[in-house]
């Protein structure tokens, strides 16, 4: 056991670290949610709804009553369906699966720490950081798939650049790993295709022709064959989420850059991406410098993260905790040790001045502690319990409504992952997500009162579950509820930190509806957290029963 410490003790005070914060928040979860665990994000909600129904019913959708592309995620709802189809449907699945997936992504940070050579000392700095500044934590307790995407693309990122520091040669092919790691990104999330698109470039920039093309296409194959079936079932080639989410350009003259730079918003949501690349370049601008060549695990691999984080920026959005960028910034922490280690041990490079160093250690210095400041900033690891609370005050309680009182009745809503998964009705979903023709009406030129009228009677929607002012200040072309539709009841949670809106309201939207739904709140809100406030024609007394 001594000699496993003293080889190890970077890698196990880490595990230890993560250990104890995940228990920490796990007890707070469930102390504020009345000793039921709940996920940080209504997200993952979606895919176990999509899950559930693919291994129960093989219907790959969020209720059991037909398809829905709109998981961002292939790999996520397949493995969950597989493990529900063995052992039964289970909420912690998705939990325990990130711890087990944030202890390996820790692992595989060690180990490329390790193989670059780095102190012991270091290593240990810089799993606390992933753990700390990702954060690792807040990952875990979405449920989502992102401590999956950190993990492999670690390795994709230290594959490759492992291949493309080696002697060019005829005979030189890239890892079997790589050709695996490379399908994986994309099936994981839409924006591994940035890590693969990346590797194809310095490929063809190191004359390895066949690796660069080979590589595309192998990486293309999941989202062209779920872009078949989408199709085939009448959806669009990407799903909704990243078709409507997306910085994607929908004319030439739509294309820019850097569409976050339009807004100071964009700007400051953007800031810890953005600061974290510019570090990275000015970084690989030293090494290079000194090396006087660029075909170098460490700059390779720095090279591959700072071209990621401009298509990251150019093309995708940023999260609740950090989430979308989350594999962004556990890469850059990773690059920036080695580089910045390599770069002052002054290793396997010419010697510098005495004055360069000095300075180029206080830029490194000031450097690290800049992105620890941006980085914590906006991110903290106690936040997932707030963040839990809130789902449990709000859309886990809008879900456990509609299966006690709509489990298969047409609703139209806008927040849509505990609704399913608990409620599975016959979802109008008027956000798009998980309503083809919503979305069709969101592209062509807005959701107006006349069309989600129009939509909701199509089906033969009863109550509508809706954010008012998402409709009200006409986003994403909205203009506004019919007005025909009588509000009943009204939810409202305090200390909002991650739900959309802090209050939800319920709509009969026929008039023949009202009082049963009057009646189905009245009977439904002893069961409300006693800190959701509660108003509406409902609360009022001497109304029908």
């Amino acid at each position: 056991m001594k000699g496993a410490w003293a080889r190890h003790w970077p890698l196990i005070v880490a595990l230890g670290v993560l250990g104890a914060i995940i228990a920490v928040v796990f007890c707070l979860c469930l102390r504020a949610d009345r000793g039921r665990f709940v996920y940080a994000i209504d997200d993952i909600y979606i895919a176990m709804a999509v899950a559930k129904n693919f291994a129960a019913h093989g219907v790959w959708g969020v209720t059991p009553y037909g398809f829905t592309s709109c998981e961002s995620t292939m790999l996520w709802p397949l493995l969950l369906a597989l493990i529900y189809a063995l052992g039964g449907t289970s909420e912690l699945v998705p939990w325990l699966l990130n711890v087990v997936l944030g202890g390996a992504a820790l692992l595989a940070v060690y180990v490329i720490l390790k193989k670059m050579g780095l102190p012991q000392r270091y290593q240990a700095a810089a799993l606390l950081a992933v753990i700390f500044l990702v954060p690792l934590p807040a990952m875990i307790f979405t449920g989502m798939e992102h401590t999956l995407q950190i993990g492999s693309s670690i390795l994709f990122v230290y594959l490759v650049a492992h291949e493309l520091a080696g002697e060019k040669g005829a005979g030189v092919r890239a890892s079997p790993w790589v050709w695996v790691l490379a399908p994986v990104l994309s099936l994981i999330r839409y924006e591994g295709l940035f890590l693969v698109l990346a590797a194809c470039l310095l490929f063809f920039a190191r004359r390895r022709w066949w690796e660069a093309l080979g590589l595309g296409l192998v990486a293309a194959v999941p989202p062209a064959i779920y872009g078949v079936i989408s199709v085939r079932h009448g959806w669009y080639w990407l799903p909704n989420s990243v078709f409507l989410k997306a910085n994607l350009p929908h004319s030439l003259g739509s294309v820019r850059f850097l569409p976050f730079m339009s807004n100071w918003e964009g700007w400051s949501r953007g800031m810890d991406v953005w600061s974290t690349g510019l570090e990275l370049l000015m970084l690989l601008a030293l090494l290079v410098h000194r090396r006087k060549t660029f075909w170098r695990e460490s700059t390779i691999m720095i090279a591959l993260v700072a071209i990621v984080l401009a298509l990251h920026l150019r093309f995708a959005r940023f999260g609740v905790f950090g989430r979308y960028e989350a594999y962004l910034i556990a890469l850059g922490l990773l690059v920036f040790a080695i580089g910045a280690f390599e770069y002052l041990s002054g290793r396997q490079g010419r010697t510098s001045s005495g004055l360069e160093t000095r300075l180029a250690g206080l830029w490194l210095g000031y450097s690290l502690l800049w992105l620890c400041v941006v980085l914590g900033l906006r991110r903290s690891i106690m936040l997932p319990s707030v963040a839990s609370h809130n789902i449990y005050e709000q859309q886990y309680q809008m879900g456990l409504f509609l299966r006690q009182f709509y489990r298969g009745a047409p609703v139209a809503a806008n927040d849509i992952g505990a609704v399913c998964y608990l409620g599975e009705p016959r979802l109008e979903d008027l956000w798009g997500l998980a309503s083809l023709d919503v979305a069709k009406q969101m592209v062509e030129g807005g959701l107006t009162p006349q069309k989600i009228d129009q939509l909701t009677r199509s089906q033969g929607t009863e109550i509508a579950i809706l954010f008012d002012p998402i409709f009200d200040d006409g986003r994403a072309g909205r203009g506004g509820l019919p007005a025909q539709w009588i509000r009943v009841g009204r939810w409202r949670l305090f200390d909002k930190y991650v739900c959309t809106e802090d209050t939800v309201s319920f709509y009969a939207v026929n008039r023949s509806e009202e009082s049963a739904l009057i009646s189905h709140l009245r009977e439904f809100a002893p069961r409300l957290p006693p800190e959701v406030e509660q108003s509406g024609k409902y609360m009022q007394p001497g109304l029908a029963r």
